[in-house]
């Protein structure tokens, strides 16, 4: 029969892994081995995701292994070091990954989003990062907007599908959140732009610095124009007449 020390680790291993918060404590082994457990699960809906490959490499190198999600997302990856300090990574084909630096004994839950998505499903992402930014306290709400955010345009997903984040992230933002210029590009551009962008997501750095210079141009043109209340970015270009 399990002792009550036995029994509260199970309980606590219960818990944690139902719930949906990250690095919550399980007691390690009396013989120093521990373990990395979690889930993986859809970031825009919470649903699980199915064999998502769960990878988990010791910092200093000396330990590297691997596991997959079950049909309820779940993953345990047994017999580590406990107190030993690891990078996990969950990835699978046509989701963007997510990682972690997380310390054994530790349950950590994986969140990862697809990179195909359609619109709708972009918008429930853009959904839970406001509703992130609500929950942080009033000084740290522009830090964390930023961080989200900037986590979104980093990753290889199209730029169409960034401008969709940024649009329905603009619609729920606290009045007082200042948007960077590179937010603004997305929020405001015109989806023509976006789509042309589309088929260089891989190389997210080189589709911001192309974004900022549609930004640029359209800012000078709306300066020549004299100004109008349209979206910099949904002016078009003038078209040359042949004489």
């Amino acid at each position: 029969m399990p002792t009550p020390r036995r029994k509260l680790a199970i309980a606590l291993l219960s818990l944690c892994i139902c719930g949906s918060g990250h690095g919550a404590a399980r007691p390690a082994g009396a013989d120093g081995i521990g373990e990395l457990s979690g889930r993986v699960v859809d970031d825009a809906d919470d649903t699980a995701v199915v064999g998502a490959s769960v990878q988990a490499a010791q910092v200093d190198g000396q330990v590297a292994v691997s596991t997959v999600s079950d049909r309820d997302g779940k993953y345990r990856i047994p017999g580590l070091p406990a107190g030993a300090k690891f990078m996990v990574t969950y990835t699978k084909q046509g989701y963007v990954a997510d990682a972690h630096s997380v310390e054994v004994t530790a349950v950590q839950d994986g969140r990862i989003w697809k990179q195909n998505g359609d619109r709708a499903y972009y918008e429930r992402k853009a959904a839970k990062i406001n509703a992130i930014v609500a929950e942080a306290s009033p000084d740290r709400q522009q830090q964390v907007w930023d961080e989200e955010f900037r986590a979104v345009a980093k990753t290889s997903i199209k730029a169409s599908a960034k401008g969709w984040i940024a649009r329905a992230m603009l619609s729920g933002a606290p009045d007082s959140i200042r948007k960077s210029s590179l937010f603004e590009a997305y929020a405001s551009a015109d989806p023509a732009v976006l789509k042309r962008l589309d088929r260089m997501s891989e190389h997210p750095e080189q589709v911001e610095v192309m974004l900022i210079k549609e930004v640029e141009t359209a800012v000078a043109m709306d300066a020549s124009d004299g100004g109008d209340s349209q979206s910099i970015m949904s002016k078009k270009k003038p078209v040359k007449t042949a004489k």
